[in-house]
Formats: structure tokens, C-alpha cells, sequence
């Protein structure tokens, strides 16, 4: 088990530290926009708007909103960037590639525990200080790191200036120098046989480098049935968790006459629910087959977001508990989706028998893709929520979020699951006749020496 050194902990750190600058806000952009004068839907244009731009979205911005607007999405453009998320799990898979599963288990208990501490901290500010509470910690938080940021920069410009006037440098430089041709000529002579044993090392080490391995890229995931579900069940699980980050908010204020500092606390049960189980998720996933943990998953995710609703389709009542068990159990379902595709992802690739890919690139690969459809889920979630909440309603789209990952999770079940069992059966079988054919013929083989020997010794 992969111990909790100082590099992980910070990488953990940074991951949670970015994601609560990020939900700290959530709650109260919508109360806030709606005081602007900016429509609830328009959220979703952080999402894009760094992209198609803001006449796209038809907003008339004052001063203010954009103000607004500005501070809230710019956490979330760093979210969706993947940028950190990319730098940690790469680094991480270094160290440790032994480790992915509790790896990726690690990370994103970061990240959500980020998530949920700032939702919990932004409802403290608020109830006791206003909305105007998390803006401020936010606002004067970014100031603080850009002024530190400014300051080391000259200190470090000024020290170098110095050092280069007094020729410190020069000195430093010519020192490292005698350095170095002392360790070249200390170890330079070497005797015959040593030199022998260097040139074998050094013949073994090109043979190992000359082996040729097979050109890999992301077609090589993408186009098998397993590897497009793995990406799929990436970004469905965080299309799942964040599609009502922009609509919740609203739809609590408007049907139960909550406050934001409230909001911060509902929103919070989610977290609460991935926090609780991500840990024993790397355990179990090694234990079972990938493949139907991923489609249980889903199928749990499913009801749970008939919950979150709760659902219409089902005629539930519209009572806040049972959106809170929903997203306690949302989150405690998503762990199960989101650390299991990496194994799948692997397994499209090392299942292709025919070929020899370098190990290297596969941990390369697979941690690219994973990352890429996690950021891909972060933002079509909410452009999904915004977009179907303004067309029905907020538990008509809970509704159509849980049919989704049923149709996800059961076509999942007919086109790889059942297929892939079908052909380790037929290969178990054909094992098993080709060694009882074995055992045959090696009994056979027996008897005709045996009656050999007898009539020789007859």
C-alpha cells in the first residue's frame, strides 16, 4: 500500500485547495445574478465563454455583474482547464505506478474533501457575515497570492542583479567547473576488466532499448467497445455529479424558501457521500471483475438521481430529505465510477493481443484520456443542467439524467459484459479439450511404450 509521503500530501493538497476556491461561490452566484439582472440560465456561459465569447450569449453585462460573474467562473475555468489534475495524477503514476487505483482514490478524495470544506466554510461566512463573506475570502485570497507571487519575483530578480555585479556568479561558475574535471579524472582510469564489464552492461542496455514496440495512440482505447465505455463512464460520472451545480441553488431558494448559507449545507451531502466510500472503493475494485462494478455503479447513480429529483416520473414527494439521501448517495456510488475506468482503460488496451505496446506510453496514454473525459464531464454537466432545467424543471431533469446512465449502464451490460464472458467461457473450454486431448495422447503414448517393453522382455 502506497504510504502518504510529503509529495502526495501536497498534490492532494493543491487538488482540494483549487476545488474549494472553486464551490465556495457556487451557492450564491445565482441569488446574485438574479440581483444583477442576469438570467439564472447564463451561468452556464462560464463554462464556454472563454471560447465563443460573450455576444454569443446575448448578455447585457453591467459593470457589476460582470464583476460577479468574473470571480465565479474563473475558479471553474481553472477546474475544467484539467491543468492540475493532469500534473498531479502524472506525477503521482511516476512514483508510484504500482499504486494507480489508490492513487486516483487519493486524488480525488482531495478534490471533493476541497469541495466539501468549502462549501461547509462558505456557509459559515455566510450566515454570519452576509454573501458578501465568501467574495471577500476569495477576492482577498487571489490578491494575497499574486502580491506574494510579485514580491519573491523581485527578491529573487534583485538577489541574482547582486550576485552578477559582485561576480559571485562568475565564481560559482568557475568552481563547479574544477568540480567536475576532478570527478571526471578521479574516475577515468579504469582497468581492462572493468572496462569489459561496462561494455556488456552497456550491450544489454541497447538490446533492451532496440526492442520494438508498437505505435500507440488514443485510437487504440477509443476504438474498442471496452476503452469508449471507460471514457464514457469517466465523464458520465462527473457529468453526474456537478449537471445541478448551476440549477440546485435555485431551485432550493425558489420550492423551500432556503437561504444560501442553507444551499452550502445540502450541497455539501454529496461530498459527504464520496468521502465516505472512496477509500474502500481501491480495495474492492481489485477483488472483482471491473466491468460489472462500473455497470452496478451506474445503475445505483441511476436511482439515486430519481431521488435527488425527486423524481416527477415517479410521482415522489417533493420533500428535501429525500434529495439529501440523493446526493449522499450519488456521492457514494461515484467513486465506484470514476477509479473502476481506469482499470478498463488499461484492460482495452492490454487485450489487444496482437500487440506490444511500451509500458511507458500505456501509463502515458491512459492518464491523458482519463483526465481529458473528466474535464469533458465537468463541463457538459452543468451545460446539460442549465439548458434542460430551463426547457422542463429541475426534477424533470434529475429524471432524464438517471434514464441515462440506465441506458449507459445496460447497453454497457449487453455490448461488453456479457460478450466478454461468452469468450472466456469459450476459451476455458477450449483450454480444457485441448488439455484432455493432451493427457490422451500422452496416455496413449505410455501404453505403446509399456507394450514395448513387455515385448522385449518377452
Amino acid at each position: 500500500m502506497v504510504k502518504l509521503n510529503s509529495t502526495l500530501f501536497c498534490l492532494i493538497f493543491i487538488n482540494g485547495v483549487k476545488e474549494g476556491f472553486f464551490l465556495i461561490l457556487a451557492p450564491f452566484l445565482p441569488e446574485q445574478l438574479q440581483e444583477k439582472g442576469v438570467s439564472i440560465s447564463s451561468l452556464i456561459g462560464g463554462k464556454i465563454q472563454g471560447k465563443i465569447g460573450r455576444k454569443l450569449m446575448r448578455l447585457d453585462f453591467q459593470q457589476e455583474s460582470y464583476k460577479v460573474l468574473e470571480e465565479g467562473f474563473f475558479k471553474q475555468q481553472v477546474q475544467n482547464s484539467g491543468l492540475n489534475s493532469n500534473i498531479a495524477y502524472s506525477e503521482l503514476l511516476i512514483q508510484f505506478p504500482q499504486y494507480e487505483k489508490q492513487l486516483v482514490s487519493w486524488i480525488e478524495f482531495g478534490a471533493v474533501g476541497g469541495g466539501f470544506v468549502g462549501l461547509v466554510f462558505s456557509s459559515f461566512l455566510s450566515y454570519f457575515l452576509g454573501y458578501i463573506g465568501p467574495f471577500a475570502l476569495c477576492e482577498g485570497s487571489l490578491l494575497r497570492m499574486e502580491k506574494k507571487s510579485l514580491l519573491e519575483m523581485n527578491q529573487a530578480t534583485q538577489n541574482q542583479q547582486k550576485m552578477y555585479n559582485s561576480g559571485l556568479l562568475d565564481k560559482q561558475y568557475t568552481s563547479q567547473i574544477e568540480i567536475e574535471k576532478s570527478h571526471i579524472l578521479k574516475h577515468s582510469i579504469l582497468s581492462g576488466s572493468q572496462l569489459k564489464i561496462l561494455s556488456n552492461n552497456n550491450s544489454k542496455i541497447i538490446k533492451q532499448q532496440e526492442q520494438v514496440y508498437d505505435k500507440l495512440g488514443y485510437s487504440n482505447i477509443l476504438f474498442t467497445m471496452k476503452g469508449f465505455y471507460g471514457c464514457v463512464a469517466v465523464a458520465l460520472n462527473l457529468h453526474t455529479f456537478y449537471y445541478h451545480d448551476t440549477i440546485i441553488a435555485n431551485y432550493l431558494m425558489t420550492t423551500y424558501d432556503f437561504q444560501p448559507w442553507a444551499v452550502s449545507l445540502v450541497q455539501s451531502c454529496q461530498p459527504v457521500g464520496f468521502l465516505l466510500t472512496t477509500h474502500f472503493a481501491s480495495k474492492i475494485i481489485p477483488k472483482f471483475n471491473p466491468q460489472i462494478i462500473l455497470i452496478l455503479a451506474q445503475i445505483f447513480q441511476a436511482g439515486a438521481a430519481f431521488l435527488v429529483g425527486p423524481s416527477l416520473f415517479f410521482e415522489l414527494p417533493e420533500k428535501i430529505y429525500i434529495m439529501i439521501i440523493g446526493l449522499l448517495l450519488t456521492g457514494m456510488a461515484s467513486p465506484f465510477s470514476l477509479i473502476t475506468p481506469y482499470s478498463v482503460l488499461e484492460q482495452s488496451l492490454l487485450s489487444q493481443r496482437d500487440k506490444n505496446f511500451n509500458p511507458e506510453e500505456v501509463q502515458d496514454i491512459v492518464s491523458g484520456i482519463f483526465n481529458s473525459c473528466y474535464a469533458i464531464g465537468g463541463i457538459t454537466g452543468p451545460i446539460y443542467g442549465g439548458y434542460v432545467n430551463d426547457l422542463t424543471n429541475f426534477r424533470t431533469t434529475s429524471d432524464i439524467m438517471a434514464v441515462i446512465l440506465l441506458f449507459i449502464g445496460v447497453t454497457q451490460l449487453l455490448l461488453v459484459y456479457i460478450p466478454d464472458r461468452q469468450r472466456l467461457k469459450n476459451k476455458e473450454k477450449s483450454n480444457k479439450k485441448q488439455l484432455k486431448g493432451n493427457i490422451e495422447s500422452k496416455n496413449v503414448i505410455e501404453t505403446i511404450d509399456t507394450g514395448n517393453i513387455i515385448e522385449e522382455t518377452i
